[in-house]
């Protein structure tokens, strides 16, 4: 078993400002569809969410 740290390379601070995402593919999918305006989870994470549900 390993850490989810020990799986994926660490960001350095400000690197995903930097256009760093592209080379964390854990980073990757999230960072496109953050928003600085809301906390809000995206329209497809929601739609994951309701998906397992049932």
């Amino acid at each position: 078993m390993k850490s989810f740290a020990e799986l994926h390379d660490h960001l350095t601070p400000g690197e995903l400002l930097a256009g760093g995402a592209d080379r964390h593919p854990v980073f990757r999918d999230f960072w496109e569809s953050a928003s600085a305006d809301s906390f809000a989870p995206p329209e497809s994470v929601i739609r994951l969410r309701y998906s397992k549900l049932y």
